[in-house]
């Protein structure tokens, strides 16, 4: 079961870098709705709390893999929940220097410093097998926010949480 999982996602990983992007205008609302619906189990399962800080603007980019991007991000986040602490993630975004940035914050166990410059590589994972993953996901991520045009990073104390933040040029190729 563990080695067809790691199999079905490397040709997702494998597929997201293919061709071009069809973009369209995608309502970040409606990405972070369906997100909320494909991951309401395991929400409901942990008691995690998704806030939305405000609407989400619409941006030019491929829906389907916007969702994925997300439910990467707030799946760990419930994923990487602390011990005896509802998970609570706060989406928020702000526009400046010609792209829309977002983030997708958290109050889980967090990330230590020595880890943050190889958790978006393929196949690394922190936590060994004790907690189920394939260690693609974050290169997923940052795969989907390259094809946009973007780039993705995080901000993290050990204890207190962690914060990824991703970017969309406001002015892409086919700009809503």
């Amino acid at each position: 079961m563990r080695m067809q999982r790691l199999i079905d996602s490397l040709l997702r990983f494998a597929q997201v870098g293919n061709g071009e992007i069809e973009r369209a205008r995608v309502e970040m609302d409606d990405v972070l709705e369906a997100t909320l619906r494909s991951l309401q189990v395991q929400l409901e399962e942990n008691q995690g709390e998704v806030i939305r800080d405000g609407n989400l603007p619409a941006v030019a980019g491929d829906s389907v893999q916007l969702v994925q991007l997300m439910q990467n991000l707030i799946g760990n986040a419930v994923k990487y929940a602390r011990a005896g602490v509802r998970a609570k993630i706060l989406v928020s975004f702000v526009e400046k220097n010609g792209e829309f940035a977002f983030s997708v914050a958290d109050n889980g166990e967090g990330i230590g410093a020595e880890h943050l410059a190889q958790i978006f590589q393929p196949l690394k994972r922190l936590h060994g097998s004790e907690i189920p993953g394939t260690g693609l996901g974050l290169a997923l991520c940052e795969r989907i926010v390259k094809r946009h045009g973007g780039r993705i990073w995080v901000e993290s104390e050990p204890g207190k949480g962690a914060s990824f933040f991703f970017t969309i040029p406001e002015k892409a190729k086919g700009r809503v």
